[in-house]
């Protein structure tokens, strides 16, 4: 046997030993903030070629003009996100940390507000603001009633209302981007889906 094969043996032997140390390793607060800051990284920069088809946002007008997407994030709206002087879309702010911000580039400022164009699944556009609101809360506003209004979305105590939504760079501008896919269920079928 030569000692190139051998020098791989014990090296992967060695390797193989220290993810076995390290799976019950207990990390210092700054190594797993480290590790836990590029785990969210490399996840949440997965290539579209990644993705699973039902994780990518289905509006046949975008195909080819994505870039890097977040995993889906889907939401029961909650009667103030439909409330007309509320005017805003709040995002899971857990989500967002780990699937959306990690889309931003250096020069966005999602503090400041973030100018992004919205696709709705037929491709029509809205132009809307992805904003955290006091280090609290992440929200779409500006162009969130335009769209509520376009797809009729309001409380209503016989339907839910649900939105899946995927942000994305486009391959063109380069620009952040939403795609919002708004649907209505009653609450029958709701309560089934859920017994099911």
């Amino acid at each position: 046997m030569g000692t190139g094969k051998l020098c791989d043996e014990c090296e992967a032997d060695q390797a193989a030993s220290n993810l076995l140390h390290m799976k019950h390793a207990k990390l210092d607060e700054k190594t797993s903030m480290t590790l836990h800051e590029l785990q969210r990284k490399t996840h949440a920069l997965l290539p579209i070629q990644t993705l699973n088809p039902r994780d990518f946002p289905p509006v046949t007008s975008l195909r080819g003009f994505i870039a890097m997407c977040s995993t889906p994030y889907w939401k029961k709206l909650t009667q103030t996100d439909m409330r007309e002087d509320q005017a805003r879309l709040i995002i899971s702010k857990r989500f967002a940390e780990i699937y959306l911000l990690p889309l931003l580039n250096k020069y966005e400022d999602v503090g400041k507000g973030i100018s992004v164009t919205v696709y709705d699944m037929n491709g029509k556009i809205f132009q809307m603001t992805f904003k955290l609101w006091t280090n609290k809360v992440y929200v779409l506003k500006q162009g969130w009633n335009n769209f509520c209004l376009e797809h009729e979305l309001c409380h209503d105590d016989d339907f839910e209302t649900s939105v899946t939504l995927w942000m994305f760079r486009h391959v063109q501008t380069r620009k952040l981007c939403f795609v919002i896919s708004p649907e209505k269920s009653s609450v029958i079928e709701s309560s089934k889906r859920s017994r099911d």
